[in-house]
C-alpha cells in the first residue's frame, strides 16, 4: 500500500539532510532540493573558498555590493542577521568569525589554544560588531555593505541551516505540498 510519502536523504553544509513529504503525485524532488541546498551553500558557507560570504570575508575593500537577485540567500541571511542582532541587543553577532577562527572552531586550521593571547583577542575584537557594518539599499535589489574595519568577517552558520530548512519547506509548499518534515544537521521544520 502506497502512503504517498517520499523520503529523500543527502549531504549538505558539512552534514546530512533528510526530507519526508506526502505527495499524491509521487514526484521525487531530490534533484531540485539538492540544487537549492547547493545554491544556498555556495552563498553562505565559510568552508567554500569562492562562496559569496568567503569572498566578502577575504575582501579588504571598504564596500561590497550584492544583489537580492544574484545573491538571494546571502542577502536573506544578512538581513535576517541584522534583524536578530537588533532583537537581541547585539548578543547574536554574525561578525564573530575572526574569534571563531582564533579559537579553532572556524574554517581555518583547527588548533587548541592553551593560553589566550589578550593582545591578539583585543585586536580581533576591533573587527567585531555588526553595528560596524553599514547596509545601504541602492535600489530594490542592490545592497552595498560597508565595513568600518577592513578585517571584518561574517559567519551565518548560526542561522544558515535553519534558513535552508525554511527554503526547502517553501520549495515544497510551492509544489502544493503541505505535509512535510525537513531536517538539516539537527535543524528541522514541519
Amino acid at each position: 500500500m502506497n502512503t504517498g510519502y517520499a523520503r529523500i536523504k543527502g549531504n549538505t553544509m558539512g552534514t546530512t539532510y533528510s526530507v519526508t513529504y506526502q505527495d499524491a503525485k509521487e514526484v521525487n524532488y531530490k534533484t531540485q532540493i539538492d540544487s537549492l541546498l547547493k545554491a544556498i551553500n555556495q552563498e553562505v558557507s565559510t568552508y567554500i573558498s569562492d562562496s559569496d560570504i568567503s569572498i566578502f570575508n577575504q575582501k579588504t575593500e571598504k564596500s561590497f555590493t550584492v544583489s537580492s537577485i544574484k545573491n538571494p540567500h546571502f542577502v536573506a541571511n544578512l538581513l535576517q542577521s541584522q534583524k536578530i542582532y537588533a532583537q537581541t541587543d547585539g548578543n547574536f553577532d554574525p561578525t564573530v568569525m575572526p574569534l571563531v577562527n582564533y579559537w579553532g572552531f572556524g574554517y581555518t586550521e583547527k588548533r587548541t589554544i592553551n593560553e589566550a593571547n589578550k593582545l591578539k583577542i583585543d585586536t580581533l575584537l576591533q573587527s567585531i560588531g555588526f553595528n560596524k557594518l553599514t547596509i545601504e539599499v541602492t535600489d530594490e535589489n542592490t545592497y552595498v555593505i560597508s565595513k568600518a574595519n577592513p578585517n571584518m568577517q561574517l559567519d551565518f552558520s548560526a542561522i544558515a541551516k535553519g534558513y535552508a530548512v525554511d527554503a526547502v519547506g517553501n520549495f515544497l509548499a510551492s509544489k502544493e505540498i503541505t505535509n512535510f518534515f525537513v531536517e538539516i544537521g539537527g535543524e528541522n521544520g514541519l
